[in-house]
């Protein structure tokens, strides 16, 4: 007759800084009504761990660029549709010719492109705005709380910024 326990979670830090998780859980060992054992068991399940928030990161981000992804961006527009978000404000962006790019110059150059765009709209937006690769060559800026001039500004500078890397580099 064992009754086994919910498992709960530890988490050790060692010195390093590293974070070790242990699963705990126990069994109570009867006979009868009486309690004779408890089996108190410990697995440690950093891999796992780490395997799942691995696997959560990559279900909504962009691999090459580290941006979100569309399936993140098309949870978070349905999220953020409250009134206390507006005025929202979305900036949607295309690289003309990332096509041309890699077969002109191959596949590796077109990704530095892409991440070169990416590191674009990261410097060029607020820590809140939310920021997605949407597709091969579409980039899309989600922006709460943002009215008209700010969102002009901002979409200013990823202009320029993106002059100069069509001047500098291709």
């Amino acid at each position: 007759n064992g009754e086994r326990k919910i498992p709960s979670e530890i988490v050790f830090t060692g010195a390093d800084g590293n974070e070790t998780y242990i699963e705990t859980s126990y069994n109570l060992v009867k006979k009868g009504p009486r309690i004779t054992n408890i089996q108190v068991l410990l697995e440690d399940i950093t891999d796992s761990k780490k395997t799942r928030r691995e696997l959560e990161y990559l279900r909504f981000h962009d691999q090459l660029t580290g941006l979100y992804n569309r399936a993140f961006m098309d949870q978070e527009i349905k999220r953020l549709d409250v009134n206390r978000k507006l005025p929202m404000s979305i900036i949607l962006g295309d690289i003309n010719g990332l096509k041309l790019v890699n077969d002109a110059f191959g596949n590796d150059e077109g990704d530095r492109l892409l991440c070169m765009i990416a590191d674009i709209f990261r410097r060029s937006c607020r820590r809140e705005d939310i920021i997605a690769r949407y597709g091969e060559d579409e980039f899309i800026v989600l922006l709460p709380n943002t009215d008209a001039e700010t969102v002009s500004g901002i979409g200013n500078r990823i202009m320029e910024m993106c002059k100069s890397i069509s001047r500098d580099h291709f």
